[in-house]
């Protein structure tokens, strides 16, 4: 058995460098947020986000301050209340949990921004979905691990946003007439009817055939016969409530000219 004078030795060689201070404790604060009823349906519900963070804080052994909660706000708004109070709070050193980076920003870019609001402060964010746990190196930069982690996040955002744009294109030719123009809503007359695959098609609106039968039996009549002229004998017919004009009392003569330049009536 080694003697004290034998351990004092051992300390001289080798001496133990005891802390002056404890290791300080870490504030941990949560935020949760859901802006519709069917983000709820998705897995976005406020309980479902909550029992993640409480998950999260368990496997970490730390505790949570506070969780801050903002519902049926979309996260296009940066003065949501909660989110405000949050940020308020925040110190050098403190950690923010959310169930996912879509909470606290809309989308990626919007959330880089608040990335580097957070690097100003030395806050470390966690978005458990993506498995994002950013933190920083004796530098105060964003970690070699966690700008790893941004950037393979921005990859599987780049690809979304492509899918997203993938789609648009094929909603727009869908929306193209046979002139290949994009018409955002169908052209008077008309109306959109949908398939059970999701699919959809424009189809005749009977009343407003009616209104468009109505102008073309006037050029038959007088080819001759001017818009101002056409206009005067529709309104007097929906007057008449012999024609319906989506409900209106009465039409302008802009409306009357799309009709003949977009049946091609004339």
């Amino acid at each position: 058995m080694l003697s004290r004078e034998d351990l004092v030795n051992q300390l001289k060689s080798n001496p133990i460098t005891i802390p002056t201070t404890e290791p300080k404790k870490l504030t941990v604060y949560g935020y949760t947020r859901c802006s519709t009823a069917k983000q709820k349906d998705y897995g976005y519900g406020l309980d479902v986000q909550r029992e993640e963070i409480a998950r999260k804080c368990v496997s970490m052994g730390v505790t949570l301050k506070k969780l801050y909660s903002d519902e049926g706000v979309t996260g296009k708004k940066l003065d949501r209340k909660e989110f405000t109070q949050l940020l308020d709070r925040l110190k050098p050193g403190d950690i923010i949990i959310a169930h996912s980076l879509t909470r606290l920003a809309r989308n990626h870019p919007k959330f880089l921004k608040f990335v580097d609001k957070m690097k100003e402060r030395q806050v470390r964010i966690i978005c458990i979905k993506e498995r994002i746990d950013i933190v920083y190196d004796d530098n105060g930069e964003i970690s070699a691990s966690s700008k790893s982690q941004i950037n393979i996040q921005s990859i599987f955002a780049e690809m979304e946003l492509d899918k997203i744009q993938e789609r648009t294109r094929e909603g727009m030719e869908q929306l193209k007439d046979e002139n290949g123009y994009i018409a955002t809503r169908p052209f008077f007359g008309y109306k959109v009817t949908y398939n059970p695959d999701g699919t959809s098609k424009r189809v005749p609106d009977e009343e407003q055939q009616k209104v468009i039968l109505f102008v073309l039996q006037c050029l038959l009549d007088n080819p001759t016969i001017t818009v101002a002229s056409i206009t005067r004998l529709v309104n007097n017919q929906l007057r008449l409530g012999n024609l319906n004009y989506k409900g209106k009392k009465e039409v302008q003569h802009c409306q009357i000219t799309a009709i003949i330049r977009n049946n091609k009536l004339r």
